[in-house]
């Protein structure tokens, strides 16, 4: 500031009530903490996470190379297990009715992740002591794999070429072939 001038007016609204104190974290973690506890406790000996879920790719190019958990399983990937959807929702098993399988790959892994789960499932009597049981938290987890990848060094041909300049030409090539193949049409 410069001379004996006003300070400019800024606008600078008053902000009662704007802030967002956190005095409250420690009791809230306590509060979610016992929170989990509870519902575990309600749900045993089930798993704590909840229904087996399939294994899935992520959607659009972006993602697609991942896997995530699904929704649930399609009714043709119980079929192959010998289970029907009702059934399945009883034994901790997540159904989708509405999904489809479009790869084989992913429909043999999920019947596999299927039998998987029926193999180490138990299924206890009514009366039957339920103290001789664990929980765990998920009952089949999604196992994400790395995907590894071949590499090469690069021969000298290969230096030599310009990657630049062969998209570039392409490129152009692209572009003008109508123009050329209606030439030769004319000049034929």
């Amino acid at each position: 500031m410069r001379h004996n001038n006003p300070l400019p007016l800024q606008h600078r609204p008053k902000c009662h009530g704007m802030y967002k104190l956190w005095f409250n974290q420690a009791g809230r973690k306590a509060r979610r903490r016992t929170t989990r506890q509870e519902k575990a406790r309600a749900v045993f000996p089930r798993p704590v996470d909840g229904a087996v879920r399939p294994a899935v790719p992520g959607m659009t190019n972006l993602h697609n190379g991942k896997v995530r958990s699904g929704r649930g399983f399609t009714p043709a990937e119980l079929k192959k297990c010998g289970l029907t959807a009702p059934y399945a929702r009883t034994i901790g098993i997540a159904v989708d009715l509405r999904r489809t399988n479009k790869s084989e790959a992913v429909f043999e892994r999920n019947v596999k992740r299927l039998q998987t789960y029926m193999d180490r499932l138990v299924i206890i009597k009514k009366g039957e002591d339920k103290k001789a049981f664990t929980q765990v938290r998920v009952a089949l987890p999604v196992v994400r794999e790395d995907r590894v990848f071949e590499t090469r060094e690069i021969s000298d041909a290969e230096k030599k070429k310009c990657a630049y300049s062969i998209t570039q030409g392409r490129r152009k090539m692209q572009k003008i072939r109508g123009r050329l193949a209606k030439k030769t049409e004319e000049s034929e």
